[in-house]
């Protein structure tokens, strides 16, 4: 066949378009496999995402529910022990009721670290004066006991240190001047003697007294590990200033 007939031209502009068909449909075809394949993903992103997000949030629900009652002690110290002062005999037996109160608290919840209150000068039995240096109070005599708990499970009472100095002393200087709860940033504190970090607490105010607990930095791990998250994931608390822990 000549190349220059007719028939040639027809069969190779036929043959050309035919190509360059089968190069648009298979471009097609490509275009929309890689479209379906990116609705795809996009859509199973967000499934795992939602996924995700609802076990998050049931996690952090179960934690709430372990930390919550903490809060509710904290609560419940502070509109107690509102009522001592004035009370009869409370210049007498006032202070060994509260220290038996404290450390009943404390005995019965086996994850704390410690529990305390801190009074204002005078604000508790007005008799600072007679118990400077005692057992759960410094040379001020201010009403000041923290029961805590020791490595050894050992539970004993000393007098709150720092309760002036801002940072360090934050568990009682923040309350105070709020007036409002405080959940506490972690911080390194002295229990019986040794230097314990990462703690994790809560205060809440009353008009004269500052009750609150302490949640040693194992302890507050062992909330989340209690509702399994360490099987898929992992957890950061967060702090009134930042996050912290894992």
């Amino acid at each position: 066949m000549h190349i220059h007939s007719l028939r040639f031209r027809i069969a190779a502009g036929s043959g050309l378009s035919l190509i360059l068909l089968g190069l648009v449909l298979t471009s097609y075809a490509v275009w929309v496999f890689n479209r379906q394949i990116s609705e795809h993903r996009r859509i199973m992103r967000l499934h795992f995402e939602q996924i995700l997000l609802a076990e998050a949030e049931r996690y952090a629900r179960d934690v709430e529910l372990i930390l919550l009652p903490a809060l509710q002690t904290a609560r419940t110290l502070a509109w107690g022990l509102a009522t001592f002062p004035g009370t009869p005999r409370v210049s007498e037996i006032g202070r060994d009721l509260a220290d038996h109160l404290l450390q009943a608290v404390l005995r019965s919840q086996a994850d704390w670290l410690g529990v305390y209150t801190a009074w204002e000068p005078n604000a508790f039995d007005g008799r600072d004066a007679n118990f400077a240096n005692k057992p759960g109070s410094d040379a001020s005599g201010r009403f000041i006991p923290y029961w805590n708990r020791g490595a050894d499970g050992t539970i004993a009472c000393e007098p709150l240190v720092d309760y002036e100095t801002p940072g360090v002393g934050d568990y009682y200087l923040l309350p105070k001047a709020s007036r409002t709860e405080q959940v506490l940033n972690p911080y390194s504190y002295q229990v019986q003697g040794k230097e314990v970090t990462d703690l994790a607490g809560r205060a809440h105010p009353g008009r004269w007294a500052f009750p609150g607990h302490r949640r040693g930095g194992s302890g507050a791990r062992s909330a989340s590990e209690k509702t399994g998250y360490k099987r898929s994931g992992f957890s950061r608390w967060a702090g009134p200033n930042h996050l912290f822990g894992q």
